[in-house]
């Protein structure tokens, strides 16, 4: 019975960071370049912090008419968050409140 009961801990255990990592992957938004120009940076942060944290690019860019996937990765399950993007010339557009979960897009035009 003892032998049973671990088992079943540990199929819990299993079954529950299998739903953690896939509630973390269906959090993201898909930033999509349509600006004319190379977008630099992107922020996703959330409302409660006071600045935008790191940059979801990394060492990449965005060139136009491409899209990319970035994930918050903060260790939550918070949906509603802030989003920056900063193309090379120096312009920005951000929106802000956006619920990423089961997955957003956001759309970058020359007008942002």
């Amino acid at each position: 019975m003892k032998k049973i009961l671990q088992f079943l801990a540990v199929m819990m255990c299993t079954a529950a960071a299998s739903v953690s990592v896939q509630a973390q992957e269906a959090r993201y938004v898909r930033v999509i370049n349509e600006t004319g120009a190379t977008v630099e940076r992107v922020y996703v942060s959330h409302p409660s912090r006071s600045g935008w944290g790191v940059d979801k690019l990394g060492s990449q860019v965005l060139q136009d008419g491409y899209n990319i996937r970035v994930y918050p990765n903060d260790g939550t399950y918070r949906c509603t968050y802030d989003l920056r993007a900063v193309l090379v010339d120096g312009r920005s557009t951000e929106r802000r409140g956006v619920n990423i979960c089961g997955g957003s897009d956001w759309t970058l035009y020359a007008r942002d």
